[in-house]
């Protein structure tokens, strides 16, 4: 991000001290600030970042009962309005799970941690055998959904999910602003699109 045109300050965290010195010893002069810290306890001020990227994190911390809601409030308190929260998972359409974890524990996090706001998710999804599930049910590829609401096209992607673990992770962008009227924030948009 540094060697682009990103400016201002960029900041890593890890839980691990073993892999935050690992980054500070090999990255020194990246200009990216490395920190020892729990993401679901976050020193961060409020409203500190305009785009928060998660890296698979989200993936352990949906294994671990109140983790993942946890981190999400806290990203919803330092994440600016009009800031996005990217997630690149092997979570999402045709994997296990589905959507389940997005509804039932992402959205809700972050609209807990930021009352008032409203959240609007555009997931990306590459790959063959993403493309080939969509043009198998009658989708073609690189279609965008803009449905205002979950999707999952009316047919079960499950049984696609062994085929498409391991192809390419889906991005998700989790969009943040402010509701309609204030303290009163509309309910999510989920849109898909195929790439």
């Amino acid at each position: 991000m540094r060697k682009g045109s990103a400016k201002g300050r960029l900041v890593g965290i890890d839980y691990s001290p073993s892999a935050i010195a690992l980054c500070q010893q090999r990255r020194a002069a990246s200009g990216v600030e490395y920190l020892q810290m729990d993401g679901r306890r976050m020193s961060f001020e409020k409203a500190s970042f305009d785009i928060i990227v998660d890296k698979a994190t989200m993936d352990g911390q949906l294994c671990s009962k109140g983790a993942a809601a946890a981190t999400c409030q806290e990203v919803s308190r330092v994440l600016r309005p009009g800031g996005a929260y990217v997630v690149v998972t092997w979570r999402g359409p045709g994997r296990a799970g589905n959507l389940h974890w997005l509804a039932d524990e992402v959205l809700p996090a972050l609209q807990k941690g930021s009352p008032g706001f409203t959240w609007k998710v555009d997931i990306h999804s590459f790959g063959r055998a993403c493309a080939d599930s969509c043009q198998d049910h009658g989708h073609d590829h690189g279609h965008d959904h803009g449905h205002d609401h979950g999707h999952d096209h009316g047919h079960d992607h499950s049984s696609h999910a062994d085929s498409e673990f391991g192809d390419l992770p889906n991005v998700f962008l989790i969009a943040k602003s402010r509701g309609k009227a204030r303290g009163q924030p509309c309910e999510p948009t989920v849109r898909q699109h195929f790439h």
